[in-house]
């Protein structure tokens, strides 16, 4: 393994960590070099080594800090409370982590581009993207604890229905591609990550968190991310010959994860939640689709029923271009004064061409 970094204490911050994860029967690709400059971090290995064990991670050194509070004053990452989860080798780790966020200034380089408070300086921006995400509420929560929500790993505890959040060494430094790989166990229960390269040309090594479309990579965490075709559909109403009344639900905010899609009768039509607009998947969703016109029209067959659910995937395609046309004429103006706008114009500019794709023409 190889440290490129010019600061002696980012070396030494990610030197104990490796060290201590090989010692307690981790595994480190030999050929695995972490990156540093300025606020980045990022891993790589040459693209011969291809799918095979960049990290392996046992989940003995997956660090529970559900019970600790973190603070962040003048930008500088602690954390106190109760440590009784962790063991000495948890703590070892989490020092040179928390040393090492603080050594590349991580929480006021993320604070300067986390949606959830520059969200507060913009409300105009804000209300508008409330109409396609209604549940969408800026945290409450400081920008360190919003910072260290974004390293952290959950799962789910054997002994009960509750979760544990969990900071994960070595694979928190991997950035987020949606065409990296999952996160993945062996039959140790060892967390392990393969060698991929889902950028062409590229040695880094990438993770895929959650799926989420460009819009969602804006709004969780703050960047533009032009990779995936598909997008989830925005929150929408409007009405279809046969179903009535039809509700599209946008992606719940705070969950994150796209679901399968899913249909709900209601009183006058008909709620549908989950819509992703994907060209691969296009073909399934209108047999989907088609079944929820039978539902409520049984004479139909289903061929018939498949047609009109044509119709209301144009519809839905259609509620989507006249959101994402909004957005975008919204924050090319006064893009100086407000520093979200210019990451959301790119976003509109990517989801109408996503949307494009879906028909031969617009």
């Amino acid at each position: 393994m190889q440290i490129l970094s010019n600061d002696p204490i980012v070396r030494q911050c990610l030197a104990t960590i490796a060290h201590t994860v090989l010692e307690n029967g981790g595994e480190i690709h030999p050929q695995l070099t972490i990156n540093h400059q300025g606020e980045r971090l990022w891993l790589s290995c040459p693209a011969q080594f291809e799918s095979e064990t960049l990290l392996r991670i046992p989940n003995a050194l997956f660090i529970p800090v559900s019970k600790l509070t973190w603070t962040g004053n003048d930008g500088f990452l602690a954390y106190s409370g109760d440590c009784s989860a962790l063991t000495d080798v948890h703590k070892h780790i989490l020092d040179a982590m928390v040393a090492l966020y603080n050594a590349t200034d991580k929480i006021n380089k993320v604070a300067a581009r986390f949606p959830d408070s520059l969200f507060r300086q913009d409300p105009e921006l804000y209300a508008l993207i409330l109409k396609a995400r209604p549940q969408m509420a800026p945290s409450d929560k400081s920008l360190a604890e919003q910072f260290i929500s974004t390293r952290l790993s959950s799962q789910n505890n054997e002994d009960s229905e509750e979760t544990s959040d969990y900071i994960m060494p070595l694979i928190d430094m991997l950035n987020h591609h949606p065409f990296g790989p999952k996160y993945g166990r062996n039959e140790a229960k060892d967390w392990v990550i393969p060698v991929q390269h889902p950028k062409a040309g590229s040695d880094e090594c990438f993770v895929r968190y959650q799926k989420g479309d460009s819009f969602a990579n804006a709004l969780w965490h703050g960047y533009f991310e032009s990779a995936p075709r598909y997008l989830s559909s925005v929150q929408c109403s409007f009405t279809h010959e046969l179903l009535g009344t039809v509700t599209v639900h946008g992606v719940n905010y705070e969950r994150r994860k796209l679901n399968a899609p899913f249909v709900q009768r209601t009183e006058g039509g008909m709620a549908l939640y989950s819509i992703i607009l994907d060209p691969d998947t296009l073909p399934a969703l209108r047999t989907f689709l088609g079944l929820a016109v039978r539902s409520v029209n049984r004479q139909l067959a289903q061929p018939h029923a498949e047609l009109a659910a044509e119709g209301l995937i144009d519809a839905i395609i259609a509620e989507n271009i006249a959101y994402f046309r909004e957005l975008g004429e919204f924050c090319a103006a006064q893009q100086d004064e407000y520093p979200l706008r210019p990451l959301f114009a790119k976003v509109a500019e990517h989801q109408l061409q996503a949307l494009a794709g879906l028909k031969p023409a617009v």
